[in-house]
């Protein structure tokens, strides 16, 4: 049974033991609401977790090795205000209670069962979110593109005067990928992009980042030095993600876009990739870890274009620091292979990022194809969304104009909309319907993921 996206509770355990830790993680994937995000065998590991996730919940066993539970749930209040704390114990004491009882949400006593988790867990977030929606309420208006406050709560607005109402959007990092090249994925990551700096209720701060082995991004958004396509294709950028080795670890936002370049139309701000393959081989795990950390903690949306394989440094280093990962895919058998094989390794216990991915199928009306519905029973990975197969995609690629700048209601950008929204909530629902009333992704209406068809 698939869980709804508006309603998950997103859940992150903290415990020393590993075993306990999975049983954790093993009990809750039977629940209809929560969804393991991972796990931390310490508290200055759990803390780093918080930081990429801003998770919805958090199990903390008050006997961890570097911290106790209080201390660290005193750290997470700083970070995550909005997280709810749940601290468990094999003996709870008074003493204990007392401590707890200003930071923590909860205390409970272990072994507990799926009946206990979701007890809790459901019942005190939603009622954070409850609160949080009626806040929302009071709040005063504000100018088109303010930022977010903080908190999350619910995401549909229901008339034009809510529109303008200050409202939260967590920070997100989303990794696109492919397991071959030709799949449309550069397109569908630069125009996602430039749809969420564009056309959102809000306007957020974007980043887009080139990990693949040749600039293409660059080419698309028309950024690469030269005069014609065919210098373009020659040519060079005055920034890439190389020079990021000299960004310090606390660049505030005015350093950061030093070594960026801003796409004049339409905002985003751009790390473009290595200019030759070889060059690849230096964004190691560690390398990608610092950018995109880097990147998280000053922009609202970052969106990483990974390179057309699930099985380089590049990639599994990207999607270990995302929120979610988009696997994008044709609807012919070549895919299945190579998604086959990557999701063993996003399986692997020292990735474990396999709950992230989700499948976005690119051109599923293309002539031939097998349809949405085979493709992702074959693979056994929920689809995010269906993406119209757009001719007019090649022509903007060589005009160095991307496709959703100057076509915000095509099918094509209403399409990714729909996906993106899904996790990124930022437009107005009643903007992702076709004038003529035939909508995308109809079958999304009953739930992320819905019955496709072919």
């Amino acid at each position: 049974m698939f869980k709804d996206e508006e309603d998950i509770i997103r859940l992150i355990v903290v415990d020393q033991e590993s075993l306990y830790r999975e049983k954790i993680r093993s009990i809750v994937e039977s629940s209809s609401r929560i969804v393991f995000m991972g796990g931390a065998a310490s508290g200055t590991s759990c803390l780093s977790l918080v930081r990429q996730i801003l998770p919805d919940a958090i199990l903390i066993n008050n006997d961890l090795p570097d911290f106790s539970g209080v201390e660290i749930a005193h750290e997470i209040n700083k970070i995550a205000p909005d997280t709810v704390i749940i601290l468990y114990s094999d003996s709870p004491t008074v003493d204990l209670a007392k401590k707890s009882i200003n930071i923590a949400k909860r205390l409970i006593d272990r072994p507990f069962t799926l009946i206990d988790i979701e007890e809790v867990v459901v019942e005190e977030v939603d009622k954070l979110r409850e609160y949080f929606r009626k806040q929302q309420e009071k709040l005063p208006l504000a100018e088109d593109g303010t930022s977010p406050i903080g908190f999350r709560f619910g995401k549909k607005l229901k008339d034009q005067e809510s529109k303008k109402l200050v409202f939260a959007i967590p920070k997100i990092v989303i990794l696109i990928t492919s397991p071959k090249g030709g799949v449309g994925k550069t397109s569908l990551a630069c125009n996602m992009a430039i749809a969420a700096a564009k056309y959102g209720i809000y306007r957020p701060k974007v980043a887009i980042v080139d990990m693949n082995e040749l600039t293409y991004l660059a080419i698309q958004l028309g950024i690469v030095k030269g005069e014609s396509l065919e210098e373009a294709l020659v040519g060079y950028i005055d920034k890439n993600i190389l020079m990021w080795q000299y960004v310090p670890d606390t660049a505030s936002f005015d350093q950061l876009t030093e070594y960026m370049i801003q796409h004049p139309k339409s905002g985003i701000w751009v790390v473009p990739g290595v200019q030759q393959p070889s060059e690849l081989e230096t964004l190691n795990e560690e390398y990608v870890f610092r950018v995109v950390d880097i990147l998280s903690r000053e922009f609202d949306l970052v969106i990483i274009d990974g390179p057309p394989s699930l099985l380089l440094t590049t990639t599994y280093a990207s999607a270990m620091r995302s929120t979610r990962i988009y696997v994008v895919v044709t609807p012919d058998l070549q895919c299945v292979k190579g998604v086959h094989e990557a999701m063993k390794i996003f399986s692997h216990p020292s990735i474990n990022v396999a709950k992230k991915v989700n499948l976005i199928i690119n051109r599923y009306d293309m002539q031939y194809g097998i349809g949405a519905k085979e493709l992702s029973n074959l693979l056994k990975i929920p689809v995010a969304g269906l993406v119209p197969e757009t001719p007019e995609i090649l022509k903007s690629i060589s005009s160095g104009i991307p496709f959703s700048i100057e076509n915000q209601k095509a099918p094509y950008t209403i399409a990714i909309e729909n996906i993106l929204n899904e996790v990124f909530p930022i437009f107005n629902p009643d903007d992702l319907k076709l004038s003529d009333k035939k909508e995308v992704n109809k079958d999304q209406k009953r739930g992320l993921f819905g019955v496709f068809k072919k």
